[in-house]
Protein backbone atom coordinates (compact mmCIF):
# COMPACT_ATOMS: atom_id res chain seq x y z
CA UNK A 1 0.00 0.00 0.00
CA UNK A 2 1.34 3.35 -0.97
CA UNK A 3 2.31 5.32 1.61
CA UNK A 4 1.88 9.16 2.22
CA UNK A 5 2.74 11.53 4.73
CA UNK A 6 1.07 14.84 4.97
CA UNK A 7 3.31 17.95 6.57
CA UNK A 8 1.33 20.21 8.64
CA UNK A 9 2.09 22.99 11.63
CA UNK A 10 -0.87 21.54 13.14
CA UNK A 11 -4.30 20.01 12.90
CA UNK A 12 -6.51 22.28 15.75
CA UNK A 13 -7.51 24.85 14.10
CA UNK A 14 -11.14 24.97 12.63
CA UNK A 15 -9.69 26.37 8.91
CA UNK A 16 -10.00 25.52 5.41
CA UNK A 17 -7.00 23.94 4.90
CA UNK A 18 -7.15 21.65 8.09
CA UNK A 19 -11.09 20.49 6.46
CA UNK A 20 -10.32 19.77 3.07
CA UNK A 21 -6.98 17.56 4.23
CA UNK A 22 -8.67 16.07 7.19
CA UNK A 23 -11.31 15.19 4.58
CA UNK A 24 -9.12 13.76 1.92
CA UNK A 25 -7.15 11.81 4.29
CA UNK A 26 -10.53 10.40 5.86
CA UNK A 27 -11.28 9.17 1.96
CA UNK A 28 -7.55 8.06 1.10
CA UNK A 29 -7.05 5.91 4.26
CA UNK A 30 -8.95 2.96 2.82
CA UNK A 31 -6.39 3.00 -0.02
CA UNK A 32 -3.49 4.59 1.28
CA UNK A 33 -1.01 3.84 4.06
CA UNK A 34 -2.17 7.79 5.46
CA UNK A 35 0.22 9.88 8.13
CA UNK A 36 0.31 13.35 9.47
CA UNK A 37 3.05 14.60 10.77
CA UNK A 38 2.94 17.50 12.45
CA UNK A 39 5.43 20.02 13.52
CA UNK A 40 3.63 20.89 17.02
CA UNK A 41 0.09 20.12 18.34
CA UNK A 42 0.40 21.75 21.36
CA UNK A 43 -1.32 18.57 23.11
CA UNK A 44 -4.44 20.19 21.59
CA UNK A 45 -6.88 17.03 19.67
CA UNK A 46 -7.87 17.61 16.27
CA UNK A 47 -10.01 19.86 15.36
CA UNK A 48 -11.48 17.78 12.63
CA UNK A 49 -12.79 14.02 13.39
CA UNK A 50 -9.77 11.47 11.87
CA UNK A 51 -10.72 7.86 11.05
CA UNK A 52 -8.34 5.38 13.58
CA UNK A 53 -6.72 4.25 10.46
CA UNK A 54 -4.69 7.55 10.08
CA UNK A 55 -2.01 7.89 12.02
CA UNK A 56 -0.57 10.95 14.02
CA UNK A 57 2.90 11.97 14.92
CA UNK A 58 3.77 15.16 16.70
CA UNK A 59 6.85 16.17 16.43
CA UNK A 60 6.49 18.73 18.95
CA UNK A 61 9.09 21.01 17.38
CA UNK A 62 9.98 24.43 18.62
CA UNK A 63 12.53 25.80 16.09
CA UNK A 64 12.92 24.92 12.21
CA UNK A 65 16.22 23.53 13.40
CA UNK A 66 14.51 20.94 15.79
CA UNK A 67 12.14 20.29 13.33
CA UNK A 68 14.58 19.63 10.52
CA UNK A 69 16.78 16.72 12.16
CA UNK A 70 13.62 15.26 13.44
CA UNK A 71 11.95 15.34 10.02
CA UNK A 72 15.26 14.29 8.32
CA UNK A 73 15.53 11.40 10.92
CA UNK A 74 11.71 10.04 10.67
CA UNK A 75 11.97 10.36 6.40
CA UNK A 76 14.52 7.74 6.16
CA UNK A 77 13.19 5.23 8.80
CA UNK A 78 9.89 5.21 7.37
CA UNK A 79 10.68 5.33 3.54
CA UNK A 80 7.10 6.96 2.54
CA UNK A 81 6.38 7.05 -0.91
CA UNK A 82 5.17 10.33 -1.03
CA UNK A 83 5.35 13.39 1.07
CA UNK A 84 3.30 16.33 1.08
CA UNK A 85 4.42 19.67 2.08
CA UNK A 86 1.36 22.57 2.89
CA UNK A 87 3.87 25.43 3.18
CA UNK A 88 4.75 25.47 6.59
CA UNK A 89 8.70 25.68 8.34
CA UNK A 90 9.27 22.08 6.76
CA UNK A 91 8.52 23.78 2.99
CA UNK A 92 11.69 25.34 3.29
CA UNK A 93 14.09 21.83 3.56
CA UNK A 94 12.10 18.98 2.94
CA UNK A 95 13.02 19.11 -0.62
CA UNK A 96 16.50 18.90 0.37
CA UNK A 97 16.13 15.55 3.14
CA UNK A 98 18.08 12.64 1.09
CA UNK A 99 14.99 9.92 1.51
CA UNK A 100 13.43 7.92 -1.66
CA UNK A 101 9.98 9.97 -1.57
CA UNK A 102 8.40 11.90 -3.90
CA UNK A 103 8.04 15.51 -2.71
CA UNK A 104 4.69 17.51 -3.40
CA UNK A 105 4.23 20.89 -2.21
CA UNK A 106 0.16 21.42 -1.69
CA UNK A 107 -0.50 25.34 -1.57
CA UNK A 108 -3.96 26.09 -0.08
CA UNK A 109 -3.50 30.42 -0.24
CA UNK A 110 -3.01 32.80 -3.11
CA UNK A 111 -0.07 33.37 -4.63
CA UNK A 112 0.24 36.85 -3.29
CA UNK A 113 -0.52 36.40 0.30
CA UNK A 114 2.16 37.56 1.66
CA UNK A 115 0.95 40.90 1.26
CA UNK A 116 -1.70 40.46 3.27
CA UNK A 117 0.27 38.71 6.07
CA UNK A 118 2.82 41.55 5.71
CA UNK A 119 -0.27 43.93 5.78
CA UNK A 120 1.67 45.94 2.99
CA UNK A 121 -1.33 48.44 2.64
CA UNK A 122 -0.48 49.92 6.01
CA UNK A 123 2.70 49.47 6.83
CA UNK A 124 4.38 51.16 3.73
CA UNK A 125 7.48 50.48 1.66
CA UNK A 126 9.42 48.30 4.17
CA UNK A 127 6.29 45.47 4.76
CA UNK A 128 6.15 45.86 0.25
CA UNK A 129 9.75 44.73 -0.09
CA UNK A 130 9.23 41.61 2.31
CA UNK A 131 6.15 40.70 0.96
CA UNK A 132 7.95 40.29 -2.44
CA UNK A 133 11.07 39.02 -1.43
CA UNK A 134 9.16 35.88 0.57
CA UNK A 135 6.65 35.70 -2.45
CA UNK A 136 9.60 34.85 -4.90
CA UNK A 137 11.36 32.84 -2.34
CA UNK A 138 8.88 30.44 -1.96
CA UNK A 139 8.21 30.69 -5.77
CA UNK A 140 12.23 29.63 -6.77
CA UNK A 141 11.87 27.21 -3.79
CA UNK A 142 8.96 25.31 -5.52
CA UNK A 143 10.87 24.89 -8.70
CA UNK A 144 12.76 21.63 -6.18
CA UNK A 145 9.41 19.85 -5.36
CA UNK A 146 8.18 17.10 -7.73
CA UNK A 147 4.99 18.49 -7.92
CA UNK A 148 3.29 22.01 -7.06
CA UNK A 149 -0.11 21.71 -6.58
CA UNK A 150 -2.59 25.01 -6.61
CA UNK A 151 -6.15 25.32 -6.38
CA UNK A 152 -6.76 27.69 -9.13
CA UNK A 153 -6.22 28.48 -12.89
CA UNK A 154 -5.25 31.91 -12.26
CA UNK A 155 -2.82 31.14 -9.69
CA UNK A 156 -1.18 28.50 -11.35
CA UNK A 157 -0.80 30.91 -14.42
CA UNK A 158 1.21 33.02 -11.36
CA UNK A 159 3.63 30.58 -10.57
CA UNK A 160 4.41 29.02 -13.63
CA UNK A 161 6.32 32.37 -14.25
CA UNK A 162 9.23 30.85 -11.69
CA UNK A 163 8.34 26.81 -12.03
CA UNK A 164 6.87 24.60 -14.37
CA UNK A 165 5.91 21.67 -12.31
CA UNK A 166 2.73 23.54 -11.46
CA UNK A 167 -0.73 21.19 -11.44
CA UNK A 168 -3.94 22.62 -10.27
CA UNK A 169 -5.80 20.74 -8.29
CA UNK A 170 -9.23 22.53 -6.48
CA UNK A 171 -10.41 21.34 -3.48
CA UNK A 172 -13.32 19.09 -2.86
CA UNK A 173 -16.80 20.03 -2.08
CA UNK A 174 -17.00 19.60 1.87
CA UNK A 175 -20.89 18.96 2.17
CA UNK A 176 -23.54 17.14 0.90
CA UNK A 177 -26.97 18.32 0.50
CA UNK A 178 -30.53 17.39 -1.09
CA UNK A 179 -31.75 20.40 0.11
CA UNK A 180 -31.42 23.71 -1.21
CA UNK A 181 -32.37 27.55 0.02
CA UNK A 182 -35.52 29.43 -0.96
CA UNK A 183 -33.82 32.32 -1.14
CA UNK A 184 -36.96 33.75 0.51
CA UNK A 185 -35.56 35.01 4.17
CA UNK A 186 -34.23 38.02 5.04
CA UNK A 187 -30.55 36.95 6.02
CA UNK A 188 -27.04 36.94 4.17
CA UNK A 189 -24.65 34.47 5.27
CA UNK A 190 -21.03 35.16 5.56
CA UNK A 191 -18.35 32.46 6.80
CA UNK A 192 -14.87 32.16 7.55
CA UNK A 193 -12.00 33.03 9.79
CA UNK A 194 -12.30 36.49 11.89
CA UNK A 195 -8.83 37.74 10.58
CA UNK A 196 -8.04 40.84 8.51
CA UNK A 197 -7.52 37.86 5.28
CA UNK A 198 -11.09 37.40 5.24
CA UNK A 199 -11.96 41.24 5.11
CA UNK A 200 -14.81 41.66 7.35
CA UNK A 201 -14.36 44.61 8.56
CA UNK A 202 -15.62 45.59 4.39
CA UNK A 203 -18.44 44.00 5.20
CA UNK A 204 -19.61 45.16 8.09
CA UNK A 205 -19.01 48.46 6.81
CA UNK A 206 -20.95 47.75 3.55
CA UNK A 207 -23.71 45.89 5.72
CA UNK A 208 -23.69 49.79 7.38
CA UNK A 209 -24.96 51.13 4.19
CA UNK A 210 -27.19 47.92 3.68
CA UNK A 211 -29.13 48.52 6.54
CA UNK A 212 -30.04 52.00 5.65
CA UNK A 213 -31.60 51.11 2.64
CA UNK A 214 -33.19 47.23 4.65
CA UNK A 215 -32.89 47.33 7.96
CA UNK A 216 -35.35 44.85 8.31
CA UNK A 217 -32.57 42.26 6.93
CA UNK A 218 -29.67 40.72 8.82
CA UNK A 219 -26.01 39.24 8.25
CA UNK A 220 -24.84 36.48 10.09
CA UNK A 221 -21.07 35.74 10.35
CA UNK A 222 -19.78 32.03 11.41
CA UNK A 223 -16.31 31.48 12.26
CA UNK A 224 -13.65 32.99 15.24
CA UNK A 225 -10.38 34.39 15.19
CA UNK A 226 -8.18 37.62 16.30
CA UNK A 227 -10.17 39.97 14.69
CA UNK A 228 -13.21 39.00 16.73
CA UNK A 229 -12.98 41.81 19.29
CA UNK A 230 -11.92 44.50 16.43
CA UNK A 231 -15.14 43.56 14.28
CA UNK A 232 -17.49 43.92 17.22
CA UNK A 233 -16.63 46.79 18.20
CA UNK A 234 -17.05 48.03 14.64
CA UNK A 235 -20.45 47.01 14.61
CA UNK A 236 -20.82 48.78 18.09
CA UNK A 237 -19.86 51.84 16.82
CA UNK A 238 -22.39 51.28 13.59
CA UNK A 239 -25.12 50.51 16.44
CA UNK A 240 -25.74 47.42 14.13
CA UNK A 241 -26.17 45.06 17.37
CA UNK A 242 -29.30 44.39 16.29
CA UNK A 243 -28.74 43.69 12.11
CA UNK A 244 -25.11 41.92 12.39
CA UNK A 245 -24.15 38.99 14.37
CA UNK A 246 -20.72 37.49 14.84
CA UNK A 247 -22.02 33.29 15.38
CA UNK A 248 -18.51 32.05 15.63
CA UNK A 249 -18.10 28.21 14.87
CA UNK A 250 -20.94 25.79 14.15
CA UNK A 251 -20.65 22.17 13.54
CA UNK A 252 -24.14 22.55 11.19
CA UNK A 253 -22.96 25.02 8.87
CA UNK A 254 -25.37 23.53 6.06
CA UNK A 255 -28.54 24.15 7.75
CA UNK A 256 -27.22 27.80 8.25
CA UNK A 257 -26.78 28.09 4.82
CA UNK A 258 -29.98 26.77 4.07
CA UNK A 259 -32.04 29.40 6.20
CA UNK A 260 -29.56 32.20 3.96
CA UNK A 261 -30.60 33.84 0.94
CA UNK A 262 -27.18 35.51 -0.30
CA UNK A 263 -23.92 34.94 0.42
CA UNK A 264 -21.07 37.57 0.56
CA UNK A 265 -17.30 37.32 0.45
CA UNK A 266 -15.73 40.09 1.38
CA UNK A 267 -11.83 38.71 1.21
CA UNK A 268 -8.80 40.94 0.44
CA UNK A 269 -7.37 37.60 -0.88
CA UNK A 270 -8.41 34.10 -1.38
CA UNK A 271 -6.56 30.85 -2.22
CA UNK A 272 -9.79 28.91 -3.42
CA UNK A 273 -12.99 29.78 -1.69
CA UNK A 274 -13.96 26.81 -0.11
CA UNK A 275 -16.89 28.11 1.71
CA UNK A 276 -17.98 29.73 -1.66
CA UNK A 277 -18.69 26.53 -2.94
CA UNK A 278 -20.56 25.31 0.38
CA UNK A 279 -23.09 28.04 -0.19
CA UNK A 280 -23.61 27.08 -4.17
CA UNK A 281 -24.14 23.36 -2.95
CA UNK A 282 -26.64 24.95 -1.48
CA UNK A 283 -28.24 26.90 -4.14
CA UNK A 284 -27.16 30.67 -2.57
CA UNK A 285 -26.93 33.61 -4.75
CA UNK A 286 -22.89 35.08 -4.42
CA UNK A 287 -21.61 38.20 -3.85
CA UNK A 288 -17.78 38.62 -3.80
CA UNK A 289 -15.13 41.15 -4.34
CA UNK A 290 -13.63 40.47 -8.12
CA UNK A 291 -10.69 38.62 -6.72
CA UNK A 292 -9.01 36.28 -9.82
CA UNK A 293 -8.62 33.28 -7.48
CA UNK A 294 -12.08 33.12 -7.05
CA UNK A 295 -13.26 32.93 -11.30
CA UNK A 296 -13.28 29.34 -11.28
CA UNK A 297 -16.06 29.22 -9.23
CA UNK A 298 -17.90 32.51 -9.40
CA UNK A 299 -19.41 33.67 -12.56
CA UNK A 300 -20.47 37.49 -12.47
CA UNK A 301 -24.11 38.12 -13.28
CA UNK A 302 -24.68 34.45 -13.98
CA UNK A 303 -24.86 32.84 -10.66
CA UNK A 304 -23.94 36.47 -8.34
CA UNK A 305 -21.72 39.78 -8.23
CA UNK A 306 -18.61 39.86 -8.86
CA UNK A 307 -17.39 43.53 -7.17
CA UNK A 308 -14.34 44.99 -9.82
CA UNK A 309 -12.88 47.92 -7.59
CA UNK A 310 -11.78 45.70 -4.49
CA UNK A 311 -12.35 47.09 -1.23
CA UNK A 312 -15.26 49.31 -2.64
CA UNK A 313 -17.14 49.06 0.13
CA UNK A 314 -20.23 51.08 -1.20
CA UNK A 315 -20.12 48.89 -4.48
CA UNK A 316 -20.23 46.19 -2.68
CA UNK A 317 -23.48 47.01 -0.57
CA UNK A 318 -25.03 47.90 -3.71
CA UNK A 319 -24.44 44.45 -5.74
CA UNK A 320 -25.91 43.33 -2.10
CA UNK A 321 -28.86 45.67 -2.67
CA UNK A 322 -29.28 44.49 -6.10
CA UNK A 323 -29.94 41.27 -5.13
CA UNK A 324 -32.35 42.05 -1.91
CA UNK A 325 -34.38 43.66 -3.78
CA UNK A 326 -35.52 40.73 -6.08
CA UNK A 327 -35.76 37.77 -5.17
CA UNK A 328 -36.39 35.99 -8.70
CA UNK A 329 -32.91 37.02 -9.18
CA UNK A 330 -32.01 35.50 -6.13
CA UNK A 331 -33.57 32.26 -7.32
CA UNK A 332 -31.91 32.25 -10.79
CA UNK A 333 -28.34 32.89 -9.57
CA UNK A 334 -29.08 30.23 -7.02
CA UNK A 335 -29.78 28.01 -9.34
CA UNK A 336 -26.71 28.63 -11.45
CA UNK A 337 -24.61 28.07 -8.20
CA UNK A 338 -25.96 24.45 -7.63
CA UNK A 339 -24.78 23.44 -11.42
CA UNK A 340 -21.25 25.44 -10.71
CA UNK A 341 -20.96 23.61 -7.48
CA UNK A 342 -20.95 20.16 -9.32
CA UNK A 343 -17.59 20.84 -10.82
CA UNK A 344 -16.15 20.43 -7.33
CA UNK A 345 -17.27 17.05 -6.12
CA UNK A 346 -15.50 15.30 -4.23
CA UNK A 347 -15.15 12.14 -6.69
CA UNK A 348 -13.64 14.27 -9.19
CA UNK A 349 -11.42 15.79 -7.00
CA UNK A 350 -10.05 12.79 -5.32
CA UNK A 351 -9.15 11.36 -8.55
CA UNK A 352 -7.34 13.85 -10.01
CA UNK A 353 -5.16 13.34 -6.92
CA UNK A 354 -4.72 10.16 -7.06
CA UNK A 355 -3.70 10.00 -10.95
CA UNK A 356 -0.92 13.03 -9.39
CA UNK A 357 -0.21 10.03 -6.91
CA UNK A 358 0.02 7.21 -9.96
CA UNK A 359 2.44 9.59 -11.82
CA UNK A 360 4.91 10.26 -9.33
CA UNK A 361 5.00 6.72 -7.74
CA UNK A 362 4.62 4.32 -11.04
CA UNK A 363 2.61 2.31 -9.00
CA UNK A 364 -0.91 0.94 -10.43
Amino acid sequence: MTKIAYCIDSLWNAAGMERILTLKANQFCSIYNITFIIRDQNGKKPYYTLSNQIKLIDMKAKTPLEYKRGLTILLQKELFDIVISTGGWEFYFLYKINDPSKKIFEFHFSFYISKVWFDTANRGLSAKIKAYIQTVRRAIIARHYDQVVVLTTADANRWKWFCKNVVVIPNPLTISTNKISNCETKQAIAVGRLNREKGFDYLIEAWNLVHCQYPDWILKIYGEGDMRPLLQSQINRYGLQQSVFLKGNVSNIIDKYLKSSIFILSSRTEGFGLVVTEAEACGLPIVAFDLSEIHDIIKDKKNGYLVKEKANVEHLAQAVCKLICNKNLRKEFGANSIDIAKQFEIEIVLEAWKNLFKRLTNFP
